[in-house]
């Protein structure tokens, strides 16, 4: 792929341009990567670009032992009510304690930045206003995993990646992503504004 630099500002103007799915106030912009990817880190500098917008994790849906089949939860409490301009409200899964913890709402606004391993799975596309997929190589993404959950985990790591490879093998999010980035660090300039844009 052709790596080419995209301003936040071009990113934002960009991405501001998405018309929400039919019927909908709120334009749900999927982020989707596999598992250390840098998906959480763009999500945020995403949101800030678009006023601050709501972030939805699919990791508070997901688990070691469910790693992507969470998503009917998500579709029910999450994407199904803001479909009909109403609250989500979900319950966040806590790693942790691997319990349901406090329950969380989202109310219809102008963007929703919807973030997480499988975020533009085949079921959620009729709900998204626009797809990115970060692109970061297996290695940097294992690592980043185990820097942040340690390397007693990494068993459960090479498990996960096994069911995302299963999950692009399906799927194939890249190729109908609005916009692949690299969340890879030896492709990031020094701007802090700006992104690294491998396709389309």
């Amino acid at each position: 792929m052709r790596e080419r630099i995209l301003s936040h500002v071009a990113l934002a103007q960009r991405v501001s341009t998405a018309a929400p799915a039919k019927g909908m106030q709120t334009a749900i912009i999927g982020v989707d990567g596999c598992g250390g990817a840098g998906k959480s880190t763009f999500a945020g500098v995403l949101s800030e670009l678009l006023n601050d917008c709501a972030v939805i994790h699919t990791d508070d849906f997901a688990s070691w032992e469910v790693p992507l089949d969470w998503y009917p939860r998500l579709l029910e409490q999450v994407l199904v009510p803001l479909s009909e301009n109403l609250p989500a409200r979900f319950q966040r899964y806590d790693w942790p304690t691997s319990r349901l913890a406090e329950w969380r709402t989202v109310f219809p606004q102008p963007f929703v930045v919807m973030e997480g391993v499988s975020a533009t799975r085949e079921e959620f596309k009729p709900f998204l206003a626009f797809s990115i997929y970060v692109e970061t190589d297996r290695e940097t993404r294992l690592s980043r995993g185990l820097r942040r959950d340690g390397e007693e985990t990494k068993q459960k790591w090479l498990g996960w990646m096994r069911h995302e490879d299963a999950y692009l093998e399906r799927d194939d999010p890249i190729s109908s992503a609005d916009l692949i980035i690299s969340g890879d660090p030896k492709s990031q300039n020094d701007s802090s504004s700006a992104i690294v844009v491998l396709g389309p």
